[in-house]
């Protein structure tokens, strides 16, 4: 009796942390003025890592920086990128970009229009969850564990009622 209690314990633990994290992915942009991303590659390296989420926020031209992190993206792709600002070219608003750990700084100039907005906070590692559920296995694995959550405590409640009857 024990091993179900103890199995029950964990998947309730794992449900509430998983819902928690899902929750704060899918509801911290709603609620803030934060957009959020999860990091692919390690081009950013050691600043920010493969796995992180990034928070971004609207950053007007005249206030990127070298130095700053900016999110965007590349024309034809549907890909983000997260890298540093190297130059700015303020005729035609428009910034050069490297990623810390690349040999090499990024091909061209990157338009403002183009950028998302500047990189303001990360939560190491947490962007796993979302790029696992962007894959049909991750998705099969959410709804595995849900249901096998969902099982366990209606085996747990059938279980109690044959004590009682």
């Amino acid at each position: 009796m024990k091993a179900k209690k103890t199995i029950s314990n964990i998947f309730t633990t794992v449900i509430i942390l998983l819902s928690l994290v899902l929750l704060t992915i899918g509801l911290l942009p709603k609620v803030t003025s934060y957009d959020g991303y999860y990091v692919t590659s390690d081009s950013m390296y050691p600043a920010i890592r493969k796995g992180d989420l990034v928070f971004t926020k609207e950053v007007a031209f005249e206030d990127v920086e070298v130095g700053d992190v900016l999110t965007f993206t590349r024309e034809g792709s549907e890909k983000w990128f997260s890298h540093r600002v190297v130059r700015i070219k303020e005729s035609e608003k428009a910034f050069r970009t490297k990623g810390d750990n690349n040999n090499v700084e990024d091909p061209g100039y990157t338009p403002y229009d183009a950028v998302v907005g500047r990189v303001e906070k990360k939560m190491p590692l947490i962007g796993f969850l979302p790029m696992m559920l962007a894959t049909t296995w991750g998705k099969v694995v959410l709804v595995l564990v849900y249901v096998l959550y969902i099982a366990v405590e209606v085996e747990n409640a059938a279980s109690k009622k044959r004590k009682k009857g």
